[in-house]
């Protein structure tokens, strides 16, 4: 289901997971966030206030909680213990703390991979201190990396009857967006 599976300069493993828009990616990720919160708990790190919002909005019937400040994230990250938790959290409030006695990591998703190829990096690096399993980064076509091939990949999903509500998931596009981020 998820592909373009590659390692970062650190060796933590990261997949893209791209889908059509915005609407098919919070429907996708729906539907995965509750098979996977069946045995596991998930940590969703979002970029901004504004797609913390949307995250809680979009999961509210997963019962989602939401952390701002590292203050409260240091209870949040004991809640992960449990299986069936989500925590929605933003990207830089995760980067600085880490949390300990963990003894199932949580599945960590995140929403859209930064137009800074530093910034995933430096967010890899951080989660890579307790995170052993891989990232999963849920982008969409109207999304402002990938807007700008929106045209030239439309025609080849038509052609190949691509459902909306499955991800694109192929090496190749993993690789694309790798090459899209800036330094």
């Amino acid at each position: 289901m998820l592909g373009g599976l590659f390692k970062s300069k650190r060796g933590l493993a990261a997949e893209d997971c791209v889908w059509v828009d915005d609407a098919a990616r919070w429907t996708g990720m729906r539907k995965l966030l509750k098979e996977t919160l069946r045995d596991r708990s998930v940590l969703l790190l979002v970029r901004s206030g504004a797609g913390l919002d949307q995250a809680i909005d979009a999961f509210a019937e997963l019962r989602p909680l939401a952390i701002t400040d590292g203050y409260a994230l240091d209870d949040a990250y004991a809640q992960l213990r449990d299986p069936g938790k989500l925590l929605v959290a933003l990207t830089d409030v995760a980067e600085r703390r880490t949390p300990a006695g963990l003894t199932l990591a949580p599945a960590v998703h995140i929403l859209s991979r930064s137009e800074r190829r530093s910034a995933d990096a430096r967010l890899m690096a951080a989660l890579q201190r307790w995170h052993a399993g891989p990232l999963v980064f849920h982008s969409s076509l109207d999304d402002a990396l990938l807007r700008p091939h929106v045209d030239s990949l439309e025609p080849l999903l038509e052609r190949l009857g691509m459902d909306r509500s499955e991800p694109i998931a192929s090496q190749l596009i993993g690789q694309a967006l790798q090459r899209a981020t800036r330094d």
